[in-house]
C-alpha cells in the first residue's frame, strides 16, 4: 500500500494547475483559473481551478477535487494508478509497505501495460528485424519520412508471422485471454492482429498508449489498408483524437487546431513544422472528439482530401464544429492532392504561406464547391444559399448569425430581409426535427412527456401584460449574458459603476413580482435556472418538456426579430432599428421593459382593488383596500420616479 507520507507529499507539491493544463486550456479570473469543463458537455467555462488550496470544483456538474482525483478521473485510473503517474512525471519517489494486492492485475492496466510491452516490440521490429528494415522503414524513407519522425510518433512493425507477439507476450506471463481483450490478437484464430502492417500507436490525452492503428503495405487488394484495435476498456475509437496528446498544447497557445482525416497527413505536417495538428484516424468526426479538441482551443480549420469523399466529410464536420461553438475555417488542396502529398512538394515556407493564404470560413468554403463559377445559374445559387443558411443554423450566438447573414446578403448580393425569413424558416424546420429526433417525440401524435403546471389555454392570452412578458423573455433568452452597466450613488453620493449580467438584473427586479400568464412563469423560472446552473441558456435542456402548442410559443420567442420601441425615435431623435450593436438602446430597452411590466401589474392591481372597493358595503374592508389601492398608487410613482431618475452610461 502507497504511504501517507508520499500522498501528503504530492498534494502538497505538485502544482494542480499543471496537470489540469495538460486537458483544459486554463484563463486566469480572479485568484482561479477558469476552463471548460472536460467531464461534461458546456459552451461557457464553469471549471475553476485553485491552485493556492490544490482543488478543482466545476460549477456545472457538480465534480471536483484535488490533483489525484482530478487525474482518477480524466484517465480512468484506480487511486494508486493516479499517484504513481503523478510520481513518474515529477519524479517523486513512491513509498509503499508492500502489502497492498499486485495492482497490475486490474484488468485496465493490464491493458496498458501489454500496449506498453506491444509498442516496444514494433518499434524494435521496425528498426532491428530484417523484414521490418527492408518493408517497413524503406517505405516510411521513400514516403519522406525521417528518422526522427518515426521516432517521434512511436511507429513500428508487426512481423509478418501467424503469432510472433503472441509468443513475445505468453513469454512475460500474460494469456492469450489477456490478448484478446487488449485487442492485439484475433479471438478465433490467436493470431496476431497487426501481422505484416505498419504501426500507428495510438496514445490518450496523457500520453498512454491505448491502441493501435496498422497499415497494410503492399498492393494485396486482398486485405484492408488499415486495420485498428477493437474496443476495449481502455479504447473507445470515436473519443480518441489522433497526436493530441502531442499537439494539445501548441494548439492551447497559437489558439487554432488543424483537423484532417489520417495517421500520415498529421505526421507529415508535424515534421514540415505545424505541430498543432491532429486527426479523427479511423473514423469520421464525432461530437466526443469536437467536444475535446474544444477544450484546448475556439478556433479550428479542416483539411480534408481534395475529392468527393473529403469535400462531403468537410461538409458534415462544419455543422457539427458550428453547433458545439467553434469558430471553423476549412482548406482546400490542388485536385488530386491531401495534406500528406502536398506537403512533400512544397517547402516549409510555402506550406505555411498556403495555409495562411487558403483558409476561408465556411460560407466561401461552401460556395465554391456549390457553386464554383455557375454564379449567374439562378437554381443553383438558391440551393447554395440554403445549404450555407443550414449550416449557420447551427451556430447559436444571434449575434454571429447577424454579422454573417449581412456578409452572405452582401457576397451572393441577394436582399437581407429576404435571406433573414428564409433563414427563420430553417431555423424552425430544424427545431421541430431536432425535437422528433433527439427525444423521439412527434408533436402531432404524441403527449408532452411533462405539463408544465398551472397549464391555461395558450391561444387566448393577448392582453399588454402577457405580450410584455414576452419580451422580457425575449430578452432572457436572446441576451441573458449581456453585461448591463449603470452608474448609481453610493452611500456616501458618488458614482458607482455597477456591470451585472441581464438575466441577473432581470432576476433581481421581478424576484417580488409573479409573472401572471402560467405558462411564461414556468418558462422564465426555467431560463433562470439554466442561467443559474450553467451560466448559459439552451434550448434543448426544455424543449422535450413542452407540448406542441407550448413549443410554438417558444419557436416564436427563439425566432421573433426583436422590435424596438416606436417611441425611441420620438425621445433620442435619432434612427433607430436594432439593439444588437447599440448599448445605449440595449440599456433603455431593458431598464423600460421591465419598469413597464410593473406599471402594467400596478394597473391591473388598482383595477382589481377598485372594483373590489365599489362592490364591498364593509366600511372597514374598505378601509383596508382604500389603504391598498393608496400602497399601489405609491409604487406606481416610485416606478415613474425611478425611470426619470435611473442613470445609464451612454
Amino acid at each position: 500500500m502507497i504511504k501517507r507520507s508520499t500522498i501528503d507529499f504530492i498534494l502538497d507539491n505538485v502544482p494542480i494547475d499543471e496537470v489540469v493544463k495538460e486537458y483544459v486550456t486554463l484563463h486566469k479570473r480572479g485568484n482561479n483559473l477558469f476552463g471548460l469543463c472536460p467531464f461534461h458537455n458546456e459552451k461557457t467555462p464553469s471549471f475553476s481551478v485553485a491552485p493556492d488550496k490544490g482543488i478543482f470544483k466545476c460549477f456545472g456538474c457538480g465534480e471536483s477535487g484535488n490533483v489525484i482525483t482530478f487525474l482518477m478521473k480524466i484517465e480512468q485510473l484506480s487511486y494508486p494508478e493516479a499517484i504513481r503517474t503523478i510520481a513518474k512525471k515529477y519524479q517523486i519517489p513512491v513509498d509503499e509497505d508492500g502489502s497492498e494486492l499486485d495492482e497490475e492485475k486490474d484488468e485496465k492496466e493490464k491493458i496498458f501495460i501489454l500496449n506498453q510491452i506491444a509498442l516496444e516490440w514494433f518499434k524494435a521490429q521496425l528498426w532491428s528485424s530484417e523484414e521490418g528494415v527492408d518493408i517497413a522503414l524503406s517505405y516510411l524513407h521513400h514516403r519522406g519520412i525521417s528518422d526522427y519522425t518515426i521516432q517521434k510518433f512511436n511507429l513500428g512493425y508487426g512481423l509478418n508471422q501467424r503469432d510472433a507477439f503472441r509468443n513475445h507476450a505468453l513469454k512475460k506471463g500474460f494469456t492469450d485471454e489477456d490478448l484478446i481483450n487488449a485487442g492485439l490478437i484475433i479471438p478465433d484464430s490467436l493470431a496476431d492482429r497487426f501481422r505484416g502492417r505498419l504501426i500507428f500507436p495510438i496514445f490518450n490525452v496523457g500520453g498512454r498508449v491505448i491502441a493501435f492503428g496498422g497499415r497494410a503495405i503492399g498492393n494485396n487488394k486482398n486485405i484492408a489498408k488499415y486495420v485498428n484495435s477493437p474496443e476495449t476498456l481502455i479504447y473507445t475509437k470515436s473519443n480518441i483524437v489522433y497526436n493530441l496528446n502531442n499537439a494539445k498544447k501548441n494548439i492551447s497557445q497559437q489558439d487554432l487546431c488543424y483537423i484532417t482525416e489520417g495517421y500520415m497527413d498529421v505526421i507529415s505536417l508535424v515534421q514540415a513544422g505545424i505541430d498543432n495538428v491532429v486527426a479523427s484516424a479511423g473514423t469520421s468526426l464525432t461530437e466526443v472528439q469536437i467536444k475535446t479538441i474544444h477544450r484546448f482551443t475556439n478556433n479550428v480549420c479542416l483539411m480534408y482530401d481534395a475529392d468527393s469523399a473529403g469535400i462531403k466529410a468537410s461538409f458534415r464536420a462544419i455543422d457539427m464544429l458550428l453547433e458545439e461553438g467553434l469558430n471553423v475555417y476549412l482548406i482546400s488542396f490542388p485536385e488530386g492532392e491531401d495534406p500528406d502529398s502536398f506537403t512533400h512538394k512544397v517547402s516549409t515556407t510555402e506550406l505555411i504561406d498556403y495555409l495562411e493564404t487558403n483558409k476561408e470560413n465556411f460560407i466561401n468554403f461552401k460556395s465554391h464547391h456549390l457553386i464554383g463559377d455557375k454564379t449567374n445559374d439562378p437554381i443553383k445559387k438558391a440551393d447554395a444559399i440554403r445549404n450555407i443558411l443550414f449550416s449557420l443554423s447551427h451556430i447559436s450566438d444571434p449575434l454571429i448569425q447577424a454579422e454573417y447573414l449581412v456578409y452572405i446578403s452582401k457576397n451572393f448580393d441577394i436582399d437581407e430581409f429576404t435571406l433573414r425569413e428564409e433563414f427563420q424558416r430553417i431555423l424552425r424546420d430544424r427545431l421541430k426535427k431536432q425535437l422528433q429526433n433527439t427525444y423521439n417525440y412527434n408533436p402531432i401524435t404524441d403527449k408532452p412527456k411533462k405539463k408544465l403546471k398551472n397549464q391555461k389555454n395558450l391561444s387566448s392570452i393577448n392582453n399588454k401584460i402577457n405580450q410584455q412578458e414576452k419580451r422580457i423573455l425575449y430578452i432572457l433568452i436572446h441576451f441573458g449574458n449581456r453585461i448591463l452597466t449603470f452608474i448609481e450613488k453610493d452611500e456616501f453620493n458618488f458614482d458607482t459603476q455597477i456591470d451585472i449580467p441581464t438575466w441577473k438584473y432581470i432576476n433581481q427586479e421581478l424576484k417580488l413580482d409573479k409573472i401572471e400568464f402560467a405558462f411564461y412563469k414556468d418558462l422564465y423560472e426555467l431560463i433562470i435556472d439554466q442561467y443559474q446552473t450553467f451560466n448559459n441558456f439552451n434550448i434543448n435542456n426544455i424543449i422535450s418538456d413542452l407540448n406542441p402548442e407550448e413549443q410554438d410559443l417558444m419557436y416564436d420567442l427563439l425566432l421573433d426579430t426583436f422590435k424596438l420601441s416606436e417611441n425611441w425615435e420620438k425621445k433620442l431623435k435619432i434612427e433607430v432599428n436594432t439593439i444588437e450593436n447599440n448599448d445605449l438602446l440595449y440599456y433603455y430597452e431593458v431598464e423600460c421593459s421591465i419598469l413597464e411590466y410593473k406599471a402594467l401589474i400596478l394597473d391591473k392591481l388598482k383595477n382589481e382593488t377598485r372594483e373590489k372597493i365599489k362592490k364591498t358595503n364593509n366600511q372597514e374592508e374598505q378601509e383596508k383596500l382604500l389603504e391598498e389601492f393608496a400602497i399601489l398608487k405609491h409604487l406606481e410613482n416610485q416606478i415613474l420616479k425611478k425611470i426619470s431618475s435611473r442613470n445609464l452610461i451612454r
